[in-house]
């Protein structure tokens, strides 16, 4: 009895995490969250501040900007969709 329950409730927490996963807001925030990683563990010594986070449909992916001390802006492209850790693009990278 006890086992059974344990297997419902996992299916039932897999299945609220696929759906939490799928959501935008979900998608927004690690992409935002990833991003603010990348940009103060490379770029430390720069003042970059958070301007704005979009979601590009034609490429599936998400562009995060951000703007340093003299106001010039930067997009890093977050990537995959679903769960966007990764830097696609750095501007301010030559190598990347």
């Amino acid at each position: 009895m006890h086992f059974r329950r344990f297997i419902l409730f996992s299916i039932v927490i897999l299945v609220l995490f696929f759906l939490l996963i799928n959501t935008s807001l979900f998608q927004e925030n690690a992409a935002k969250a990833a991003s603010h990683y990348y940009v103060r563990s490379h770029y430390a010594s720069s003042d970059f501040t958070f301007v704005n986070i979009a979601y590009d449909a034609n490429l599936g992916n998400y562009t995060v900007t951000y703007k340093d001390n003299a106001e010039q802006q930067f997009s890093f492209t977050m990537t995959p969709r679903y769960f966007p850790v990764y830097v696609g693009y750095d501007p301010l990278d030559k190598h990347l």
